[in-house]
C-alpha cells in the first residue's frame, strides 16, 4: 500500500470523530447561551443568582472545566490539527482533478471549513461565551 493511501485510511476515521466534536460543540455552545442567560440577565446580584441557582451555577463550572480541558489536549496534541490540514488539502486537490471520495459524503469541503476553526484556535470553546454574551442580556 503506498504511503498516501495509508495516510489516507488512517486520517478518514479521524476526521469522522472531529465531525461528532464539531456537532457536540455547536450543541455546547447552544446550552451555555441559555446557561448565561439564566445565570445573568434577570434582576438578582451575581450573589443572588450563587444563592438561588446553585445547581446552574456548578453546571456552567462544569462546563467551562469541560472546555477547557478539551481545548488543553487539542493543543497538546498538534497532529490533529496537522491531519485535518491534511485531509483538507486532499479533498481540495481531488475536488480540482474531479475525483470524489466517499468520505465527502460525510465531511465535505464546505462542512471541513465549518469545523476548522474549533481546531485551529486556541481555547476556541471557552471564547464562545464571551461572543455571545452581549446580545443575550436584554435589560429593561
Amino acid at each position: 500500500m503506498m504511503t498516501q493511501e495509508r495516510a489516507w485510511n488512517s486520517v478518514c476515521p479521524l476526521v469522522i470523530r472531529l465531525k461528532k466534536f464539531y456537532g457536540f460543540s455547536l450543541r455546547l455552545e447552544k446550552a451555555l447561551q441559555s446557561l448565561l442567560e439564566a445565570l445573568t440577565c434577570p434582576t438578582l446580584t451575581p450573589t443572588q443568582h450563587l444563592e438561588k441557582e446553585q445547581a446552574l451555577a456548578k453546571q456552567f463550572a462544569e462546563i467551562l472545566h469541560f472546555t477547557l480541558r478539551f481545548d488543553e489536549l487539542k493543543m497538546r496534541i498538534p497532529a490533529i490539527q496537522n491531519d485535518f490540514s491534511y485531509y483538507r488539502r486532499t479533498i481540495s486537490r481531488n475536488k480540482i482533478n474531479n475525483m470524489n471520495l466517499d468520505i465527502e459524503n460525510e465531511v465535505n469541503n464546505e462542512m471541513a471549513n465549518r469545523m476548522s476553526p474549533l481546531l485551529r484556535r486556541g481555547h476556541a470553546h471557552a471564547e464562545n461565551p464571551e461572543h455571545g454574551h452581549d446580545t443575550l442580556c436584554v435589560r429593561e
